[in-house]
């Protein structure tokens, strides 16, 4: 005898289930056992599968507000004092020279105690600092150095390698056990960028320095590193057959040259290696007033694929009614001071993020051929591929300078 209600309302749907003559079975009562069938819990696995999405929906919700929120790595540069300019044109600078300021989420200081006289450095991923510093007991000297962040520890590599001259423009390879760095001889009396510069590598310690372009070829320089270290992008002066171009790879020993066509100056790879940025400079002319484009390209590692990302035409007759100024001249006579303010303005120095989707430069976007002196124009700006936007990062009247992203 069944006592439960619940256990007689199933005996009974079982029954009256029983088959038809015709073979069939009683719809009514087959619905029947199924409104009374016991509910399942749900298993294991959809409980998984559940957990699963909504950590992949955390994960995206976290991708995208880093994304708009955090810039990824650490972006560094230089907030460099200009302490030669006649006091109509200098102002007191609120931001000590040579100042490290860092990008990663927002903007913040960093204490940086390397002499103020060091050029363009470059920040291992322990945190030595590679630059150049001019020697002010020789005439056309200036050394590669490294050291702490703080200043300690200094190492004269090129004087340990036996290389003298004028060299500048040092990059760590990636696994930071060599570096690349430019080099020139200049005469004695001439200025040094008017020697013919070419690219060395040396190991981290200073010893087995080496020239990496054969002698004879035309002037190389813009040392930047292939994500694996075993080649070297580099800028050249376009010459003559397999040199009409601007920018060549190389491995590290100058045996196996390769041309880049569609690649500009300052030429940097993507860590992934997939792609190059570089910087424009092309004369032409706009509504007959002759100028130059300046702009940011990006290719394939191939030099193929070309995009202009950035440009921007400065035109030359707005900057002859104001530059060169007195104090230009008293610094470098010999200096085509209407070609360095062309350079300046920029998009240069492009410097890759961690994973190969934003760029880094410099410039004065747009430049202003009536508004401050032209270093203090020059900014730091991010272009994400991502997104396709132009981010500008500072916003003041100090140069900056030295971009580094690890």
């Amino acid at each position: 005898m069944l006592s439960d209600p619940r256990e007689q309302h199933i005996a009974a749907a079982f029954k009256a289930a029983r088959p038809l003559p015709r073979g069939g079975w009683d719809a009514r009562a087959l619905a029947a056992m199924a409104d009374i069938r016991p509910r399942r819990h749900p298993s294991l696995l959809t409980f998984i599968i559940v957990v699963a999405l909504l950590l992949l929906l955390a994960a995206g919700v976290f991708a995208a507000v880093r994304h708009f929120f955090y810039v990824e790595g650490t972006l560094q540069f230089r907030d460099k004092s200009v302490s030669w300019l006649t006091p109509e044109e200098a102002e007191l600078d609120p931001i000590p020279a040579n100042a490290l300021r860092v990008l990663s989420g927002e903007l913040e200081w960093q204490e940086c105690e390397i002499p103020p006289d060091i050029g363009p450095f470059d920040i291992s991923s322990t945190g030595e600092v590679l630059f150049w510093r001019d020697d002010p007991f020789r005439a056309n000297r200036r050394d590669i150095l490294r050291a702490k962040l703080d200043g300690s520890e200094e190492v004269n590599l090129t004087e340990i390698a036996g290389v003298g001259g004028y060299n500048w423009n040092a990059k760590w390879s990636p696994d930071e056990s060599m570096i690349a760095f430019e080099h020139s001889d200049p005469a004695e009396g001439f200025h040094p960028f008017h020697a013919t510069p070419d690219v060395w590598v040396m190991n981290a310690d200073g010893t087995d320095a080496h020239r990496v372009t054969p002698e004879g070829t035309p002037a190389t320089d813009g040392p930047s590193w292939s994500p694996d270290g075993s080649r070297l992008l580099m800028n050249c002066a376009a010459g003559t057959g397999e040199w009409q171009c601007r920018a060549i790879t190389s491995d590290i020993w100058g045996t196996d040259i390769q041309p880049l066509p569609n690649v500009g100056s300052e030429a940097a790879w993507s860590p992934d290696g997939s792609m190059i940025a570089s910087c424009q400079w092309e004369e032409g002319e706009v509504d007959g007033q002759a100028g130059v484009w300046r702009g940011l390209l990006l290719t394939n590692a191939d030099g193929g694929d070309l995009r202009v990302l950035v440009d921007q035409f400065i035109v030359c007759a707005e900057l002859e009614a104001r530059y060169p100024t007195d104090a230009m001249l008293e610094r470098d006579p010999q200096a085509d001071w209407l070609l360095t303010v062309l350079h300046n303005a920029g998009p240069r120095r492009p410097v890759w993020s961690p994973g190969s989707d934003r760029i880094a430069f410099l410039a004065a976007l747009p430049f202003d051929p009536d508004g401050l002196y032209y270093l203090k124009q020059i900014e730091v700006w991010v272009y994400d591929l991502t997104t396709d936007e132009l981010i500008r990062v500072t916003n003041d009247e100090i140069e900056q300078a030295s971009l580094s992203w690890k």
